[in-house]
């Protein structure tokens, strides 16, 4: 399923580029297709995180409700590598992607009895927990407002995140879930030049599902401001905040996700 929803994505997004690029071959210069077709950004994310989740034993629909920090010892903070780009194949329209890796691990001495799908811990457990977690964005934009300066921008398309989690205790059986989801998404997004080497950035993006026993919401924010110290090379600082939610109320089970952090990154234009 996770594999089609990319499919498709990847096919929307480049037969709509292949046919707007045809369409637009008469299209005048334009600032922002002769300075900035392609991009690319890599950064350093310096992220918090608060994340909680339950899977329930399967008879009983129960379980405990966790926090990977406070209870299973996974890092509250870290650094980690993020990758980002884009390309304009026209003035006003352009392919975006990302990709981080957010996988962590830790262990932790239960406090309480826990119920974790359908193993029991008792108090005094040893658990260690390897998460691993990654997320990939494309997504096509369009430029419905665009002057010299200004480039406003909306876009649709899709977030994948690829999750395997491992719970393995000093004695007993490793439980685990792994699997891959695709959100939609929608967005809009500012680039604003402030002068001929700095440009504000602003993005906001959302989706939410309520269908059949599933609930689920998806935010990303972000705001920046980035230096063009060449026509080809920039830096970045900005600040970004991601949530996503999901609840099952079929199993009882729920995943609330959250993480933000200060953005520090190098691009290049060609």
């Amino acid at each position: 399923m996770a594999l089609s929803y990319v499919r498709i994505i990847g096919v929307v997004c480049f037969s709509a580029g292949w046919l707007v690029t045809s369409l637009s071959a008469f299209a005048e210069s334009n600032p922002w297709l002769d300075n900035d077709r392609f991009k690319l950004s890599l950064g350093t994310f310096i992220l918090d995180y608060d994340s909680e989740f339950r899977l329930s034993n399967s008879e009983l629909g129960i379980g405990t409700q966790l926090s990977f920090e406070d209870h299973l010892g996974l890092e509250d903070s870290r650094t980690v590598a993020r990758l980002a780009g884009h390309y304009r194949f026209a003035a006003k329209h352009r392919v975006e992607f990302s990709y981080v890796d957010l996988s962590r691990e830790g262990k932790a001495t239960t406090r309480f009895p826990i119920l974790i799908d359908d193993t029991f811990y008792r108090t005094g457990t040893t658990l260690r927990t390897d998460f691993d977690y990654q997320v990939f964005k494309l997504a096509y934009a369009y430029s419905f407002y665009q002057t010299d300066k200004t480039d406003l921008s909306v876009s649709a398309g899709g977030y994948i995140f690829d999750v395997d989690m491992r719970i393995t205790p000093n004695e007993g059986a490793e439980e685990g879930e792994s699997g891959t989801a695709a959100f939609p998404m929608f967005g809009l997004h500012l680039d604003y030049r402030l002068s001929d080497r700095v440009m504000f950035i602003a993005g906001y993006e959302y989706f939410t599902i309520d269908k059949n026993d599933v609930e689920g919401e998806l935010i990303d924010v972000i705001v920046g401001l980035e230096y063009r110290a060449s026509n080809k090379f920039g830096l970045g600082l900005g600040y970004n905040n991601v949530s996503v939610s999901a609840e099952n109320s079929d199993d009882n089970d729920d995943f609330d996700y959250e993480y933000d952090g200060i953005l520090a990154y190098l691009s290049y234009s060609f």
